[in-house]
């Protein structure tokens, strides 16, 4: 990827000043960038199904390191569900890079194959929609794994027996709108019960706020197969535990190939699963 890195050293001598030192990093050929996860939700605590009708895929390009996010408009963007050949037409409705669908139909246990046309190269990805475990209860408690006095949410859960099953949690807080991400397996909890305990961690030094009786907590939570899972893991990594002088990354590949043009492959990923949604608002009477 095209990067070019300013870094500024102030040198404290007999005068104050700064240098400004362009790097140019290894420039490789611009790729399509694919967020394709098609979500059918239930809402907690009922459990009833959404329509699942409404559906957005976005396509960027790769491009600078501090270059802004550049759209990749006027493609051909279909789903196709591979055991009734309906076709699903994603469309740009106004704005570029967001393909939107509003008749989609999800089926459980069905497949789908999702197929984009860009610049004269075809590209496609199949993953099939399985069912997910329902949220069986949500707790509210002071008391985390680190901190006896911080407010956490506990989602319980019982995993399916006899079968290797992965998960994922994305959520949200009323203090903030950064989008916190969780991946877990049933490795040492196969057939049971068992839970994951969400808490709000700033990312800034500097950030001191608490969670509060009144604050609210936006969940999703997903089953999702072993290569997305794999997928998380890896992009993950390299979000959380990287920094400015760390090693370059190594390329995250996702599902989707290109048809065309087998090295040309893109990044990102194709996800089509059922996700449970629920919405927590902390009251001091549930500590």
């Amino acid at each position: 990827m095209k990067k070019v890195l300013y870094i500024i050293f102030v040198l404290i001598l007999s005068s104050s000043c700064e240098e400004v030192v362009n790097v140019d990093l290894q420039e490789s050929k611009e790729r399509l960038v694919v967020n394709a996860s098609l979500n059918w939700f239930r809402n907690y605590p009922d459990n009833n199904f959404e329509t699942g009708n409404n559906q957005i895929i976005y396509l960027t390009k790769t491009a600078g390191y501090y270059d802004e996010i550049d759209p990749a408009s006027n493609a051909m963007v279909t789903v196709t569900n591979n055991q009734t050949n309906e076709v699903f037409n994603f469309v740009e409705n106004g704005t570029q890079g967001a393909y939107e669908c509003n008749n989609f139909k999800p089926v459980l246990n069905s497949s789908y194959t999702l197929l984009i046309n860009y610049n004269g190269e075809e590209y496609s990805a199949t993953e099939t929609l399985i069912d997910a475990p329902v949220i069986d209860n949500i707790v509210q408690q002071r008391g985390g794994f680190f901190d006896d006095g911080q407010i956490v949410v506990q989602v319980y859960y019982t995993d399916k027996a006899n079968e290797e099953n992965y998960y994922y949690f994305d959520y949200t807080t009323s203090i903030s709108n950064i989008n916190t991400l969780s991946i877990a397996s049933d490795k040492f909890t196969n057939g049971n019960q068992t839970y994951e305990q969400l808490s709000y961690a700033s990312r800034d030094d500097d950030d001191d706020k608490e969670i509060e009786p009144g604050d609210v907590f936006d969940i999703e939570f997903f089953e999702i197969n072993k290569s997305y899972h794999f997928y998380l893991d890896v992009l993950l990594d390299q979000v959380y535990n990287s920094g400015l002088f760390d090693p370059i990354p190594a390329e995250v590949k996702g599902n989707i190939e290109n048809l065309t043009e087998e090295q040309n492959y893109p990044y990102g990923y194709f996800r089509i699963a059922v996700g449970n949604k629920a919405k927590v608002i902390i009251d001091e009477n549930d500590l």
